[in-house]
């Protein structure tokens, strides 16, 4: 739900399409889809020579997508029409392409369904940590670096969020005697330092000025010592 557009609640406009890989290295994309209809057109197919003698690049004016259980040859792919070219010299039915007639053909695939050509650049925003941590154990992950430091992101919020208490708890008792405004701005001084770290290591990681595991976790690293030593202080 998060991913439906909110201008378009009953699936009626035309959306975008991306490409995606399958993990036999099968490339899909096209122009527009139709989520009413689950239907991709100018839906383009290539299939590298891992997988077929030559390379085979298949172009459909419109290709539409069947759950498994569903459609033709038992669902689980697409179902393309008015392709181009409309016949395969020396190939014969498989379990990845299957021909059904001239110009008609069933892609099998496993893990590029409707929803995966047509989601947000960003749709890992939204994905759970476990659908994060399964994504980047696929080669073929689009946005790989970004999807990568977002789960690392979320394994040291919560150790971010105890290092911020600890350094505004230091700030406030460190010095009592101190007029409670001074206190207060010195909170949001460093709590806009905190943060304005937090936001320019992640974007270091998105674009791969630094490893995602090492950006998400450098904050720690720097405010980590600072936060114990200036709350150990407060004891002192």
């Amino acid at each position: 739900m998060l991913l439906t557009d909110r201008e378009d609640p009953k699936s009626e406009k035309d959306i975008m399409v991306h490409g995606a890989f399958e993990p036999n290295l099968i490339f899909i994309s096209g122009e527009v889809a139709s989520r009413r209809q689950r239907m991709v057109k100018k839906f383009d197919c290539l299939i590298p020579e891992s997988v077929a003698r030559n390379s085979i690049d298949i172009t459909a004016n419109e290709a539409y997508y069947y759950p498994a259980g569903e459609g033709p040859c038992g669902g689980g792919g697409w179902l393309l029409t008015d392709t181009e070219p409309k016949e395969l010299e020396g190939w014969s039915a498989t379990a990845i392409l299957e021909v059904l007639d001239s110009g008609k053909f069933f892609l099998h695939t496993k893990e590029v369904d409707f929803d995966a050509v047509t989601r947000p650049r960003t749709w890992f925003v939204y994905a759970s940590t476990f659908r994060l941590l399964d994504e980047l154990n696929k080669p073929d992950s689009t946005r790989l670096a970004s999807m990568a430091v977002l789960f690392h992101m979320r394994l040291t919020r919560p150790v971010l969020g105890l290092l911020l208490v600890l350094m505004g708890l230091a700030s406030i008792l460190r010095d009592q005697n101190r007029n409670v405004f001074i206190n207060t701005a010195l909170c949001l001084v460093q709590c806009a330092t905190f943060f304005g770290v937090c936001f320019a290591c992640k974007q270091m990681g998105d674009k791969e000025y630094l490893s995602p595991a090492f950006s998400a976790w450098l904050p720690v690293l720097l405010f980590g010592p600072l936060a114990f030593v200036r709350f150990d202080a407060v004891h002192t």
